[in-house]
């Protein structure tokens, strides 16, 4: 058995890589006696060259040795019993394969690929050089989604937001992931949003939770263990935490990361992990649930395959979540988990005492996501009421809405409460209503620092 760190420094600042390449594309090809026929449909012959081949590659890497048999014996009985026969295109041998392995296996990791592109570029690469040109491809495709990150801002109340949609190659993507975090380095809380995430690198997995973990005292905090079948042979991996990262820690901030249904692989890893460690919330719907590691080979000049190469496990915990999914502390539809993380860190942190200078900020914004939730209605008769000028303001109902006019400029106003009224676009000015004797004789302009400014009617 062979042990290992997933991933490691060199010099503080370069990750290096090859220790383990669990998504790295895989030379694995082997060639057969008669080639493929060029044209559109494919022969009898070229599908059983194909499951043949399919059947190597699975048995020299495919972790489950005992249902692996199963599988090739599958495939080889739906060969002779014409079950591919209806498939003549390349896209729907791909599709036919790909729903009996899966329905075989129950294991969403597999993945029948059908792409000559990519079969014949991988095949024209030398021996030594190989690294690199995979590494060109794949960076070039990388780049094309930010490697992964969609969106990073700070949200009311000083709420840390990042938003990535795919764990990209962190030889790549590590400087994002850096610039992302550094960015937000001075919020009070962090939401990380997996939603949507299908995972990639368990290396970026590894960058992303070494963030939010204190690895000063020990260098090797274990993340996960990986039991591998790679090439017939069966390897022992670890993953730790790195002491150093690509920029300041985020070792002090609450933690939220929002899930749901399709959060798969990697970015499942990352929220299970964290949250064992009792370091991150988890907010929304339950995850996937797919825990196998995978690599992606070669089976023919056409094909390629998706394979799961082992298990893994939390090292802590000796715990995974395969086939069940990580469950969420916070259970909600996935639609509303953004703002069901924000007002759970907020009503937190107004009774925090070490945050009571921030208390009138906090009260502000969780004063809208609260009716974000529990809409504010408020009936057309009383809305009518409001109507008047105020000074430079004038307060006009119409259609049942109720619109401030300034300067010509016409703003919707939304209600947060049943006399605060929010400008449509606007988070840092209020107008509050100020009512005597049952009529409204005043408008308060309120401002996010805590200014008031009253203007009568009249």
């Amino acid at each position: 058995m062979e042990t290992g760190q997933g991933i490691a420094y060199s010099s503080f600042n370069k990750i290096d890589l090859y220790p383990m390449k669990l998504f790295f594309y895989c030379l694995f090809f082997l060639f057969f006696n008669t080639a493929f026929c060029q044209s559109n449909g494919l022969t009898y012959k070229e599908k059983k060259e194909s499951i043949d081949s399919l059947s190597r590659v699975l048995i020299h890497n495919y972790f489950d040795t005992t249902k692996c048999k199963g599988l090739v014996k599958v495939l080889q009985e739906k060969l002779r019993q014409g079950f591919f026969d209806s498939a003549q295109l390349p896209i729907e041998f791909e599709s036919s394969l790909d729903n009996v392995i899966r329905q075989y296996t129950q294991d969403d990791h597999f993945k029948v690929i059908y792409d000559e592109k990519w079969v014949e570029e991988n095949s024209k690469l030398e021996f030594g050089k190989e690294v690199q040109k995979l590494q060109e491809i794949e960076e070039q495709e990388s780049r094309k989604i930010n490697y992964g990150f969609k969106e990073v801002k700070v949200l009311g109340g000083n709420i840390g937001y990042i938003k990535f949609t795919s764990f990209e190659n962190p030889e790549f993507a590590a400087s994002t992931l850096a610039n992302a975090v550094h960015f937000i380095s001075n919020t009070d809380a962090v939401i990380l949003d997996l939603r949507n995430n299908t995972g990639g690198y368990t290396e970026m997995m590894t960058l992303v939770c070494s963030y939010f973990l204190n690895t000063n005292e020990d260098w090797y905090t274990p993340l996960t263990e990986m039991h591998l079948r790679k090439g017939g042979k069966d390897i022992l991996i670890q993953t730790n935490a790195l002491a150093f990262v690509g920029a300041t820690k985020l070792l002090n901030q609450k933690l939220y990361i929002l899930t749901n249904y399709r959060t798969f692989s990697a970015a499942e890893w990352t929220s299970f992990v964290l949250k064992n460690r009792k370091r991150a919330i988890i907010v929304g719907e339950k995850t996937a649930g797919g825990t196998h590691p995978a690599n992606q080979f070669a089976f023919s000049n056409k094909f390629s395959i998706n394979i799961p190469i082992g298990t893994m496990i939390d090292a802590v915990t000796k715990t995974h979540f395969e086939g069940i999914g990580v469950t969420p502390d916070i259970v909600i539809p996935a639609n509303d988990a953004l703002t069901y993380a924000q007002i759970d860190f907020l009503k937190n942190a107004i009774n925090d005492s070490a945050k009571t200078a921030n208390k009138k900020i906090y009260e502000w914004h969780l004063m809208y996501l609260n009716s974000l939730v529990n809409p504010i209605h408020i009936f057309p008769e009383i809305l009518a009421a409001c109507e008047g000028k105020y000074g430079n303001i004038e307060l006009k109902l119409k259609n049942g809405k109720l619109y401030s006019v300034r300067e010509g400029i016409t703003t919707e106003l939304v209600p947060v409460s049943n006399n605060i009224f929010r400008l449509m676009g606007r988070d840092d000015l209020r107008i509050k209503v100020i009512e005597l004797n049952k009529k409204i004789i005043a408008i308060e302009r309120m401002l996010d620092d805590g200014t008031v400014l009253r203007t009568n009617k009249g």
